[in-house]
């Protein structure tokens, strides 16, 4: 049998069908996109935050890692849908940032249910930046895939009630 990140960290396993590299979705696209047009495609809003002074690094922009917990937090509330269960995360695909987020842009993180298993849920979060200053154009900032897990009171695996 196959080890998952789950045999080192000692939580649930999670199925292998929505493992972070069992599909064919191309990790490195920002965007879906659709056949009939040529925009991108969203997914559902989940979260929608403000950058603050705190949040930023050395260099004046924001911290990839304050991202990254916003990112979890998106997938996250996607994921608890599917089940009303308690979820955690189990996995996040590789993560690329496209362009940088300053104080005062208004991130949108958009989510998207890949694929839903017995157990868990593949969950893709895209990230774009409304931006302060003028011309106030919104940018792609970042997308990763993120894999989550229903788990009871115990924090034993269990299956989504609703899969998708």
């Amino acid at each position: 049998m196959a080890r998952t990140p789950a045999d080192f960290i000692g939580g649930p396993r999670y199925d292998p069908e929505v493992s972070p590299k069992g599909n064919d979705t191309n990790s490195s696209d920002l965007w879906t996109m659709t056949n009939a047009e040529s925009t991108p495609t969203r997914g559902e809003p989940a979260i929608r935050v403000m950058m603050m002074p705190r949040d930023t690094n050395a260099h004046g922009t924001i911290f990839g890692g304050v991202l990254l917990s916003y990112v979890d937090q998106a997938g996250a509330i996607a994921a608890r849908k599917l089940g009303r269960a308690r979820v955690v995360t189990v996995a996040m695909d590789s993560v690329e940032f496209k362009n940088p987020v300053y104080v005062g842009d208004v991130l949108s993180f958009y989510t998207e249910i890949m694929c839903v298993g017995r157990t868990s849920a593949r969950v893709r979060v895209t990230v774009e930046a409304e931006r302060f200053e003028p011309p106030c154009d919104a940018e792609p900032v970042t997308s990763a895939e993120l894999v989550y897990v229903a788990i009871d009171a115990n924090r034993q695996a269990i299956p989504f009630e609703n899969r998708g």
